[in-house]
Parts: structure tokens; sequence; C-alpha cells
């Protein structure tokens, strides 16, 4: 892993826009950029969030359940709009 650490305020004028450009809104003088560049196996595990697709271990909700496992959680919490009352 390798961390680059910037200054806004020392950003030549077309870094500083393409940065912008890249986070979506303006940078402030006082601000500084911190950019990490890791190496990432595409055929595992991804160290920062611990599934293969790039989500949290924690999405992996349905791992070893069946199918029908699967689908009476998914009924328990669908709600039933025809049984809602609308005020």
């Amino acid at each position: 892993m390798e961390t680059i650490t910037r200054r806004v305020r020392d950003l030549e004028a077309i870094e500083r826009s393409a940065v912008e450009r890249l986070v979506g809104h303006g940078l402030r003088e006082n601000q500084q950029l911190i950019i990490q560049v890791v190496n990432v196996d595409l055929g595992g595990e991804t160290p920062a969030t611990g599934t293969p697709s790039g989500l949290p271990s924690w999405c992996n909700v349905y791992e070893g359940m069946s199918g029908e496992d699967i689908s009476n959680v998914e009924q328990s919490i669908i709600r039933n709009n025809v049984s809602r009352s609308l005020p």
C-alpha cells in the first residue's frame, strides 16, 4: 500500500481541477488530500471489504441458506400493502 499526502494549496491549478472533478466538489485551501494506492487481488477477497464483490462481509446474510430458507426470510420482511390502512 502506498499513501500520498498533498496540501490543496500546493496543487497546480490543473491538478486541483482534476481532483475536484474526481471528488465531485470544490476544495478549500486549508484541506489536505490523502490518497491510498492498494493492490487488489481480483481472484480473492479484497482486504478492505472482505468479499470478492467488494462488499463488506456482513452483506453475505444469505450465505449457507437454502433457497427455501431465503424465501422464508424474504417473505417475513416484505410488507403486505393490501392490509395496511392509510390515513
